[in-house]
């Protein structure tokens, strides 16, 4: 996955350094410790090919990080992690689905929309100073 977010264009160099941190085993370790419904993974032949992360607030859940092996892009693995996501969120209770996307990350975009997500607001200058699309989906 390093090899991954390395070539994210759309996050700049801290935020692709912060990325990295977060998908570290230790890092996913704890979160999971924390919170067995807190991490998504996609698998393919064996091989960890997705990841989504999540944080659960009540009947709220936050889509964290989505982050797909660059061989396995245009798969469908990212909008399968999601709805899988979605339909967990729907059996624990949540009422609404929360995430952000980079305004440029355009393939991100399109998956939010097509799987039923409204863009709430834009915040400019966000997260290490870049502009980020809120998305929301009521279950």
């Amino acid at each position: 996955m390093r090899d991954t977010i390395r070539t994210l264009a759309y996050y700049n160099a801290k935020a692709r350094r912060a990325l990295a941190a977060e998908v570290e085993y230790s890092e996913l370790l704890k979160r999971l410790r924390k919170d067995k419904k807190s991490i998504f993974v996609a698998i393919v032949d064996g091989k960890v090919v997705g990841v989504m992360t999540t944080v659960a607030d009540n009947s709220l859940l936050w889509l964290d990080w989505l982050i797909v092996d660059k061989a396995y892009q245009n798969k469908r693995i990212g909008s399968s992690l999601i709805n899988y996501v979605l339909k967990s969120a729907k059996q624990m209770g949540v009422k609404k689905v929360w995430g952000d996307s980079r305004t440029s990350n355009l393939k991100a975009i399109h998956v939010l929309r097509k799987l039923g997500f409204r863009e709430v607001c834009t915040l400019e200058k966000h997260w290490y100073g870049q502009d980020y699309a809120l998305w929301e989906k009521f279950t």
